[in-house]
């Protein structure tokens, strides 16, 4: 229910931390499945748009909760240009709503080139990057009411 004078916008940024959680408890064993996997790699996680912020949210977690000193975040567009051979021991996590941004999508083909794992985070379970993905968590959080244009 929205506020007097909330945006339908402020309305999502509430929901999610709630709905997060209890999906990241529905996939509990997957996720300590990821874990195992990425331990002894870089992370480096990537979005666009509103998924991007989530990714440096994510970056944030990573460092000074979790203690992983060499976490980076980059956008999606950015990290298409930086991905040399040289980063097999990398990991990288994407963030998508639609699961079909170009440049993530880009960015996860040119990773599966060269480092050893990608993972990822969307909300579509049709899209194009989870079927790229080595390993994707469908998070179904709903339909996105709001759609953010950072044009």
């Amino acid at each position: 229910m929205l506020k007097q004078g909330e945006s339908k916008m402020i309305q999502e940024l509430r929901e999610i931390p709630g709905i997060l959680i209890a999906q990241n408890r529905a996939h509990e064993s997957l996720l300590i499945d990821i874990a195992a996997k990425v331990q002894d790699k870089t992370p480096v996680m990537c979005g666009m748009g509103s998924s991007y912020f989530l990714s440096e949210f994510g970056v944030f977690f990573l460092k000074h909760i979790a203690g992983v000193p060499n976490a980076y975040c980059v956008e999606g567009d950015e990290l298409i240009n930086q991905i040399p051979d040289l980063w097999s021991n990398h990991v990288l996590f994407w963030l998508s709503q639609s699961g079909n941004s170009k440049e993530t999508i880009v960015a996860i083909k040119k990773a599966n080139d060269v480092w050893a794992i990608t993972c990822g985070f969307h909300n579509n379970e049709d899209s194009l990057c989870q079927s790229l993905g080595q390993l994707s968590l469908y998070q179904n959080i709903g339909t996105e009411k709001s759609p953010v244009s950072t044009k």
